[in-house]
C-alpha cells in the first residue's frame, strides 16, 4: 500500500513539474506590463498563460512521461541543480531585457513577479533533466574508450578534404568570398584613401590588401580575394582536422568524431565563415590551436616538449593571436601565467618561449608597427571605455535631470554630452563611442571616472542594467542577435573602394548568393535550429563543460577552456550585444572542448 501511494505521489509530482514547465514555455512575458498592481493576481497570471489548448495538454503529458522515466534513473545532484537554476536565471534575465530592456519588469507588479517565478521554476526543472541527460550521454561516450586506435596523419588529411568538400558549394556560390564590413574599410585604408591605422589589426589589413593587389596586377581583383579565402579555408580545415586527430589520441569513439566532422563540414556556421574575410576567423583559428596545445601540454607533456616543431608553432600561434586581435595580449598573458603555475617541471622552457613571444610583441608595438601605419593613436583607451560610456549614456537618458552642471562639463570633455541621450542604444555602444574626444587627457579621464563612480552610487541598478543590456544575448539562447547580422553574404562596404580604385570586387553569382543567404537566415529563424545556431547555447555548453570537468579528478583540464572563457569575457566588454562573429572563436572551440570533457570522464572511469 505504501509503495502504491508513493508511486501515485511521484506521478502527481511529476505531472505538476511538467505542467509548470509548459506554463513557463507558453507564458507571454511581454504582456505582463499591461497589468497594474491592483488587478487580481490569478487573473493576470492566467491571462498571460497561453497553454490552454489540446496541444499544450499533449505536450504536458509527453513531458510528464519523460520526467517520470528520468526521475527513476537520477538522484538529486546539487551541482546539476545549481546549474539548472543558473541557466533558468540567465534565461529569465534574457526574457526580461528582451521585453523591456531592464530587469525591473520582474518586480514591477505581483502579476509579473508570479509569472517570473513560474518561468524560473518551470525552466529550472526542464534544465535539470536536460543536464542530467547530457551528463549521461557524456559518460556513455566515455565508456566507449578506444585505447588501441592509433591516430593517423592519413585520417587527418582525409578529414581536411571532407571539410573542404563540404565548404566548396559555399565558396562557389559566394565566389570569390564574403567581405565583412570592417574589411571594406581596411581595404580602403590600405590603398591610401584613408589614414592607415591599427584600430583594425594591421596584419589582417596587410594580408587581405596584398592578396587583392595580386589580383589587381592580373586585372582580376576578385582572384586576390579568392586566393585569400582558399588559404584561409585550408588553414581552418587543417586546424579542425588536427583537433579531431587529438580526439583520436584521447581515445574518443569513432562515432563522436564522425559527428563532429559532420558538424564542421555542413553546419552553416563553419562554411559561411570559412569563406568570409574578417579578423575574427583568423583569430578563431589561433584560439582553437592554443586550446589544443594547452591540452597537449597537460595530457602528454613529454611528447609536446620533445617536439621542437610544436614549440615553434606554439610561439608563432601566440604571436599571430596578438597580431590578429589587439586585446589578445591579455589572453596570452593569462594563459602563460596559468601554464607556468601548472607546469612546474617545464617552467624554464615555457619561460623561454614566453620571453620570445613578449619580446616580439613589444618590438612590434613599439618599433615595427609605428613605421607601418600613419595613425599611431592608441585606441586601447577608447575601446575600454565602451562599458562606462554606455552606462553614463543610460544614466543621462533616464536621470538627466539629476546631472549637475559640473558633471555635465566633465562628461562633455570625454564625449558629446548633448547627444548622449539620443545616441544611446541599449544593445550597441558604437553611436555613443563615436563621439569620444580624440584629444582627451589622462586628467580628464580621471575626473570623468570620479563622476562615473558618484553617479553609480546614486543609481547602481541603472549601471547594472546598462551592462547587462549590452551583453545578455551572449548568455540567452533565444536571442537572435538582430542588432547586427548573424552572418554576412557577399561584398559589404566595398562600393567606396571600388569607385576609388577602379577595381570591381563583386560576387560572380548574385542570384545564388541571395538564395543561399535566404536559406541560411531562414534556418536561423526556426525555433530549434535557431537556438542551436545561437551564441547563448554555446556559452551554456562552455559553462557545462567547466562544471562537468570540475566533477572529475581531472580538474587541471579546466585550463584548456581558458581561451574560450576569455573570448566570451571579451564579448561582455564588446560594443555590440549578441554579435555572432565576436563569439566565433569560442564557438570554434566547443566541439573540441566537449571531447576534452569526455576524456576527463574516461580518466575518471579508469580509476
Amino acid at each position: 500500500m505504501v509503495k502504491i501511494i508513493d508511486r501515485i505521489n511521484r506521478k502527481v509530482a511529476v505531472y505538476v513539474m511538467a505542467w509548470l514547465t509548459v506554463m513557463a514555455m507558453t507564458t507571454e512575458y511581454s504582456q505582463v506590463e499591461k497589468f497594474s498592481g491592483k488587478q487580481a493576481i490569478l487573473y493576470g497570471v492566467l491571462d498571460t498563460f497561453h497553454g490552454w489548448g489540446i496541444d499544450a495538454f499533449v505536450l504536458t503529458f509527453i513531458i510528464a512521461i519523460l520526467y517520470y522515466n528520468l526521475a527513476l534513473q537520477y538522484k538529486l545532484d546539487k551541482c546539476i541543480l545549481g546549474l539548472a537554476m543558473l541557466f533558468s536565471v540567465l534565461n529569465l534575465i534574457g526574457m526580461a531585457f528582451e521585453t523591456s530592456q531592464g530587469i525591473t519588469i520582474i518586480f514591477r507588479n505581483l502579476v509579473s513577479f508570479c509569472d517570473s517565478l513560474i518561468i524560473f521554476v518551470g525552466y529550472a526543472i526542464l534544465f535539470f533533466f536536460i543536464i542530467q541527460l547530457i551528463l549521461k550521454l557524456l559518460i556513455k561516450s566515455a565508456r566507449e574508450y578506444r585505447k588501441n586506435e592509433e591516430p593517423s596523419s592519413h585520417n587527418m588529411l582525409k578529414n581536411t578534404m571532407i571539410m573542404l568538400g563540404g565548404w566548396l558549394p559555399y565558396f562557389l556560390i559566394l565566389y570569390p568570398g564574403t567581405i565583412l564590413y570592417d574589411t571594406g574599410t581596411q581595404l580602403y585604408q590600405y590603398w591610401g584613401f584613408d589614414t592607415l591605422s591599427n584600430k583594425a589589426p594591421f596584419l589582417q589589413t596587410f594580408l587581405i590588401g596584398e592578396n587583392v593587389k595580386i589580383g589587381a596586377k592580373i586585372g582580376r581583383a576578385n582572384v586576390g580575394v579568392a586566393l585569400y579565402v582558399i588559404i584561409q579555408m585550408v588553414c581552418l580545415s587543417t586546424v579542425f582536422s588536427y583537433s579531431i586527430y587529438q580526439m583520436e589520441k584521447m581515445g574518443i569513439s569513432y562515432k563522436v568524431r564522425k559527428w563532429i566532422l559532420i558538424v564542421y563540414s555542413i553546419v552553416p556556421i563553419f562554411p559561411v565563415y570559412a569563406v568570409s574575410v574578417g579578423k575574427d576567423i583568423n583569430f578563431g583559428i589561433t584560439v582553437l590551436l592554443l586550446s589544443i596545445f594547452v591540452f597537449e601540454m597537460l595530457s602528454t607533456p613529454n611528447e609536446f616538449w620533445n617536439s621542437g616543431l610544436k614549440q615553434i608553432i606554439f610561439v608563432i600561434n601566440l604571436i599571430l593571436m596578438c597580431l590578429f586581435r589587439n586585446a589578445a595580449i591579455m589572453l596570452v598573458l593569462a594563459c602563460l601565467i596559468i601554464l607556468l603555475w601548472k607546469l612546474k617541471n617545464k617552467r624554464k622552457k615555457l619561460c623561454f618561449l614566453s620571453l620570445i613571444v613578449l619580446m616580439f610583441i613589444g618590438m612590434w608595438n613599439k618599433v615595427i608597427l609605428p613605421n607601418l601605419v600613419s595613425d599611431n593613436k592608441n585606441y586601447y583607451i577608447e575601446e575600454n571605455m565602451s562599458i562606462p560610456l554606455q552606462q553614463t549614456a543610460r544614466y543621462v537618458k533616464y536621470y538627466g535631470d539629476e546631472v549637475t552642471k559640473e558633471e555635465r562639463t566633465i562628461i562633455n570633455k570625454i564625449v558629446d554630452y548633448e547627444g548622449l541621450s539620443e545616441n544611446y542604444n541599449p544593445e550597441i555602444s558604437d553611436p555613443v563611442k563615436a563621439t569620444f574626444r580624440n584629444d582627451v587627457t589622462d586628467s580628464e579621464i580621471k575626473q570623468y571616472m570620479q563622476v562615473y563612480v558618484k553617479q553609480f552610487l546614486k543609481h547602481p541598478l541603472c549601471y547594472v542594467e546598462a551592462l547587462i543590456n549590452q551583453c545578455y544575448g551572449y548568455f540567452y539562447p533565444d536571442d537572435k542577435g538582430d542588432m547586427k547580422s548573424f552572418a554576412y553574404f557577399g561584398m559589404n562596404n566595398v562600393e567606396k573602394f571600388n569607385s576609388s580604385t577602379g577595381l570591381n570586387l563583386h560576387n560572380v553569382f548574385p542570384t545564388g548568393r541571395k538564395v543561399l543567404q535566404e536559406v541560411v537566415l531562414r534556418i536561423r529563424e526556426l525555433p530549434i535550429p535557431g537556438v542551436l545556431l545561437g551564441i547563448g547555447l554555446h556559452t551554456w555548453t562552455l559553462i557545462l563543460i567547466i562544471a562537468f570537468i570540475m566533477k572529475t579528478n581531472q580538474k587541471v583540464f579546466i585550463c584548456v577552456t581558458l581561451p574560450a572563457v576569455f573570448v566570451i569575457a571579451g564579448c561582455v566588454a564588446s560594443p555590440v550585444n549578441a554579435y555572432f562573429r565576436y563569439a566565433l572563436p569560442m564557438i570554434f572551440c566547443i566541439p573540441f572542448l566537449l571531447t576534452v570533457c569526455i576524456f576527463c570522464y574516461q580518466e575518471l572511469l579508469k580509476t
